[in-house]
């Protein structure tokens, strides 16, 4: 049966997530599955079996989403008895702060719109959320990540997007990351090293956003060395390490700055305008995520070239399923999200649903193995606070560099900005 509700939830920060309830810290250990029926007992003794368990409650931040889950909810709930609430949470459509503000203070009970009475079994904290895994630092801070142990076989760029702490605390359920559009009419064979990229004076090899956009360009800043910032083992990322204006990093957007002044890199408006474009046959070449696998079909998919000999490092960003340490039924919850969100049909369907790319290459189309080898060697969206601004510093470096200015002076502005933001 269909079980979806939509919730409008306002964001007030704050709050806990449940009142009262007790907070749990990333460093607990990870889920140990419990049985939740009682010991053999005597035949001849009278016995109480306890209800079942649930029902577990599942916010989601889209309408697409929601039916995705609900799929996968009712094929639980017939394996296993225990049903599953699906509530599509929204402050503002497609807002992902606006839904993270709901989880960190969500409303004391749950109302479905027009009604004055929650309804049974909808009290309180969902048990499991799903969203972006730049959520992980504040859920961590939160207390509203709870460890789960991964199977094997995930792509380790995804696994490294949900760990904290050597804890993996979300499920992965779909992934994206930048690959290589190719028109072969235009351009036969691949492109060996992306320094040596030459192209007819018509004809532009590589078009890129004119926007700077960060996801895009993240390979000429990491090419030979450079990073965004440091490691650290306690919060994963080190918010007062910033690489944007190493040496490296200097070195890597140079190239870029080579190949646009020398005409092999083209000026797009942004990323839509530069499949338009791609499409229309001005350019041999665009690097994109998977969104634009639909409107390119006709392009050959496949790796980023070498930049300077150096391997490609593409983005990785997850879609993972968070388990709640404040809901009602963890043991249930994590087998929900694991087996079922997190397995071959719920990531499919997931990463349908969000035209991403399913996390698991045995099962993988050709063209989505291409997505999943990218983000098995690529770096996860750093998921500190202060990656917000350095992106929009990003992407505010690259686009100068478009428009002209030198690669040290645009990531010299850039970096300063970075560490000295708000």
């Amino acid at each position: 049966m269909r079980r979806s509700i939509l919730l409008v939830a306002m964001a007030v920060l704050g709050a806990a997530c449940t009142p009262g309830a007790t907070t749990t810290t990333t460093t607990s250990p990870p889920i140990v599955t419990t049985p939740t029926t009682p010991a053999t007992t005597p035949t001849t003794a009278v016995v109480d079996l306890p209800p079942a368990a649930g029902p577990l409650l599942v916010w989601v931040g889209s309408e697409a989403l929601a039916e995705a889950v609900v799929a996968q909810a009712d094929a639980y709930t017939a394996a296993t008895g225990v049903e599953v609430f699906v509530i599509t949470v929204f402050s503002e459509p497609e807002n992902h702060r606006g839904f993270l503000d709901a989880l960190l203070a969500p409303p004391d009970t749950i109302l479905v719109p027009g009604s004055e009475e929650p309804p049974e079994g909808f009290e309180g904290a969902p048990d499991i959320f799903i969203g972006p895994h730049t959520w992980l630092t504040e859920l961590a801070e939160a207390g509203l990540a709870e460890p789960v142990d991964l199977p094997g076989g995930l792509p380790e760029g995804a696994v490294a997007a949900v760990t904290l702490r050597g804890f993996t605390i979300a499920v992965p359920v779909a992934l994206d990351s930048v690959v290589q559009f190719r028109n072969p009419d235009l351009m036969p064979e691949a492109p060996g090293d992306l320094s040596d990229l030459q192209c007819p004076a018509d004809l532009a090899c590589l078009l890129m956003p004119g926007d700077g956009d960060p996801d895009i360009h993240y390979p000429f800043l990491v090419a030979v060395g450079g990073y965004l910032f440091g490691g650290d083992a306690e919060f994963g990322f080190a918010a007062d390490d910033v690489g944007v204006d190493s040496s490296e990093a200097i070195t890597s957007a140079a190239i870029l700055q080579g190949l646009v002044e020398g005409g092999a890199v083209a000026t797009a408006a942004d990323r839509a305008d530069a499949r338009t474009r791609f499409a229309a046959g001005e350019a041999a070449l665009i690097w994109d995520g998977a969104a634009a696998i639909g409107d390119l079909d006709s392009a050959v998919i496949e790796p980023l070239p070498t930049i300077s000999l150096n391997p490609p490092i593409s983005v990785v960003r997850v879609t993972a399923a968070w388990v709640n340490p404040a809901g009602s039924f963890k043991t249930e919850a994590a087998e929900f999200a694991l087996q079922y969100l997190g397995g071959v049909d719920g990531s499919t369907a997931i990463a349908g649903a969000l035209g991403l790319i399913p996390v698991w290459p045995d099962e993988a189309t050709r063209t989505e193995r291409r997505f999943i080898e990218a983000a098995d060697t690529g770096h996860p969206v750093p998921y500190i606070t202060e990656a917000v601004v350095a992106w929009e510093e990003l992407a505010e470096a690259f686009a100068r560099i478009h428009d002209g200015t030198s690669a040290g002076t645009a990531l010299v502005d850039a970096a300063d900005a970075i560490r000295f933001q708000p």
